[in-house]
C-alpha cells in the first residue's frame, strides 16, 4: 500500500514538472496562474464590497451579518458563501456579481484578514 502511494505521488510530481515548461506561469497567493491570466484587485474589492457587502458587513467588521475581518476563510468558502447565500446571507447570483466581481471582492475580504492580523500583532 505504501508503494502505491509512493508511486502515485511520483506520477502526480512528474506530470506537474513536464507542464510547467509549456506555458509561463507565476505564483499569486501560493497559486500557479498563467501570465495572461486575471488577477483581482483589493482596491476594486473594496469599492463592490462597500456597494454590495458592507451593509451588513460594516468595513468588513459585524453588523447585520457576521465580522468578516477576523476570519480566515478559505477563498472557495467565500465564494459559495456569496453565491448561495447560507442562512441569513442573501445569495448573489452572475448577473449581479460577476467572476472578476466576485474575485475582486473574495481578495478584499482575505486583504481585510491580513490587515486584522497585522494590527492585533502591533498590540501584543
Amino acid at each position: 500500500m505504501k508503494t502505491i502511494a509512493i508511486i502515485c505521488v511520483i506520477a502526480v510530481w512528474i506530470v506537474l514538472i513536464a507542464g510547467k515548461g509549456q506555458e509561463e506561469q507565476k505564483t499569486i497567493r501560493g497559486e500557479q496562474v498563467k501570465k495572461s491570466t486575471f488577477v483581482a484587485d483589493s482596491t476594486a474589492g473594496a469599492k463592490l464590497f462597500k456597494k454590495n457587502c458592507n451593509k451588513c458587513h460594516p468595513g468588513g467588521g459585524k453588523g447585520k451579518g457576521p465580522s468578516l475581518n477576523d476570519k480566515n476563510l478559505p477563498e472557495f468558502v467565500i465564494r459559495s458563501q456569496v453565491r448561495l447565500g447560507i442562512g441569513k446571507m442573501p445569495s448573489f447570483s452572475k448577473s449581479e456579481l460577476s467572476k472578476e466581481d466576485l474575485d475582486h471582492i473574495t481578495t478584499y475580504v482575505t486583504d481585510l484578514y491580513d490587515t486584522y492580523k497585522a494590527e492585533e500583532n502591533k498590540t501584543h
